[in-house]
């Protein structure tokens, strides 16, 4: 990666920032416009990040493992699927008002048009750090661990 690469991806760092607080405002806008029946005693911060925090570290790992964007978005759709054939539905993680398939709207949004590829993962590397930092912030522990 050459100097003006890095320059350019310095300079995208608040606008990846503010990308993830854009994707956690829509989310508890959501929250808020739900019914008492429809929230349905979930907490609002169990509704911003539905997912544990150990499959946002696993998304991590991933990210800094691989080179290719379509990896990443593939292992968010098999975590969907894998949900999808869970017998219980009544806790939903990464369907969650479609909490996956919005966070793969976003990695394609900040992948979309950086033709280069080493600046494309790095730039999708930062957004999903950002990402699992911020879910921490907003909900500091898992129900049933404290990890």
């Amino acid at each position: 990666m050459n100097i003006e690469q890095i320059r350019t991806i310095e300079n995208k760092k608040d606008e990846l920032i503010e990308r993830v607080e854009d994707f956690f405002n829509a989310r508890e806008k959501a929250f808020q416009e739900k019914t008492e029946e429809q929230k349905q005693g979930k907490p609002l911060e169990g509704y911003l990040v539905p997912v544990k925090h150990t499959q946002l570290q696993n998304l991590v790992g991933l990210a800094l493992a691989t080179k290719s964007v379509d990896e990443i978005t593939l292992f968010i759709q098999y975590q969907i699927g894998r949900e999808a054939a869970k017998k219980d539905p009544k806790q939903p993680e990464w369907t969650e008002d479609s909490f996956g398939t919005e966070l793969i709207k976003n990695i394609r949004q900040v992948a979309g048009g950086v033709a280069d590829k080493e600046m494309k993962i790095s730039l999708v590397r930062l957004f999903i750090g950002y990402f699992m930092r911020y879910a921490r912030y907003l909900k500091p522990t898992d129900e049933k661990s404290e990890d």
